[in-house]
């Protein structure tokens, strides 16, 4: 006997995604559309978003990377709108704003530490 998987579906409207909500299920959410395709415009979008997370993220646009080299700061919330792959320009408005300090810098990497 073999064993048919069952399909489901679902309807989509503009200004919803599919999310993973565990090995086996999915659900549909509401996404901020603009700040999800943000990429497309060259631009990186984030509220609230805390820096470990930020840094992540601009840390798959860029061979630079950022390190952060004190876990707690990774904690520190961040917004703004950044270019991808400008981890140089990241890191000095986070300097700036006080989030954290630039602690060492070499060809490869940049790393924030605690102010």
């Amino acid at each position: 006997r073999v064993r048919v998987p069952r399909i489901e579906t679902t309807e989509m409207i503009a200004g919803s995604q599919l999310v993973a909500a565990d090995a086996r299920r999915f659900i549909v959410a509401r996404t901020d559309v603009g700040k999800a395709t943000s990429w497309v415009r060259d631009q990186l979008v984030f509220e609230s978003e805390p820096l470990a997370q930020v840094v992540a993220e601009m840390n798959r646009h860029s061979v630079r990377k950022i390190v952060i080299a004190e876990p707690a700061i990774g904690e520190t919330l961040v917004s703004g709108n950044f270019r991808p792959g400008d981890v140089e320009g990241f890191a000095r408005a986070v300097q700036a704003y006080e989030y954290a300090r630039i602690s060492g810098e070499s060809a490869g990497q940049i790393e924030l530490s605690a102010r």
